[in-house]
């Protein structure tokens, strides 16, 4: 899926933003680009609610005015190169529901679900 079909959070995106745009979509984590595009990490729905719990007082007003650069991540999906073999995908995706996609500059593209991963192979089973 390439990167204007795809959903993603940037660092300067407030929690609250990243919030609603997960809400929007369903989706229950998203790559998360610097200002320049690179990819930086994974956001996921359990990082958004440990923090507005732990450190907003449950308070989405509060999420306005904090910065994703700001929040801490318990896990980050690991991304590959538009160079990696698509072996690398196989096994990367019995582990993540997404892999990113950088190029050789480390700047997100694209992602690919492991839906597609999975659809893909379900074309060739017996």
């Amino acid at each position: 899926m390439p990167k204007n079909e795809a959903a993603f959070l940037t660092e300067n995106h407030t929690v609250r933003q990243a919030v609603e745009k997960m809400q929007y979509h369903g989706y229950s984590s998203v790559p998360l680009l610097d200002k320049k595009g690179h990819y930086r990490g994974t956001v996921t729905v359990a990082d958004l609610f440990w923090f507005i719990k732990d450190k907003l007082d449950m308070s989405l007003q509060a999420a306005e005015d904090v910065l994703l650069s700001e929040m801490p991540r318990n896990h980050d999906n690991a991304a590959v190169s538009i160079n990696n073999p698509v072996e690398d995908l196989i096994q990367i995706s019995m582990e993540q529901n997404f892999i990113p996609v950088v190029d050789d500059l480390g700047v997100f593209i694209g992602l690919v679900p492991r839906r597609r991963i999975l659809d893909y192979f379900s074309q060739y089973s017996v």
